[in-house]
């Protein structure tokens, strides 16, 4: 029993020390050690993408610096198009959203080459114009239901 004692003291000398070494740490966030992740330099969103932190997107802007890509709404209600002429770039996205209770379409007459289906309160319809020129368009359920696009540069 007696060559037992000093390997049960070495023994608990060495658990000791692992505790204390074990022990040794921090939980405060701060420390003089470098970081280790690096914050990602700024970038410009790719063209289509939105910037989340600024809510702007990647489009390309034309040459007055505003962004291509936008969207622009038209209502059907009343049995008519509101507004009834709107203006769009190359590009950007035009929607149609019904309002009314009856159902309603979307069909190009001139400068381009479109045609929704017939949808019901609450559907859309989209339409992104290539060319610049103007667009006439009608609704073919209600005659007299007309609309304009001036699609510009």
């Amino acid at each position: 029993m007696p060559r037992l004692l000093p390997i049960l003291a070495v023994a608990l000398a060495l658990a000791a020390g692992g505790l204390a070494v074990a022990g040794c740490g921090s939980d405060d966030s701060s420390s003089d050690s470098p970081a280790t992740t690096a914050a990602a330099p700024p970038t410009t969103p790719a063209e289509g993408q939105e910037d989340p932190a600024t809510g702007t997107g990647g489009a390309a802007a034309d040459a007055g610096g505003t962004q291509a890509g936008a969207t622009v709404s038209v209502s059907m209600k009343d049995i008519a198009f509101d507004p009834k002429s709107v203006t769009a770039k190359v590009g950007d996205k035009v929607e149609w959203t019904n309002d009314d209770d009856v159902q309603h379409n979307v069909v190009a007459d001139s400068g381009a080459d479109f045609k929704s289906d017939i949808f019901g309160k609450g559907g859309t319809y989209e339409y992104t114009p290539e060319t610049a020129g103007t667009i006439d368009y009608e609704c073919t359920l209600h005659p007299g239901m007309v609309g304009k696009i001036i699609v510009v540069k």
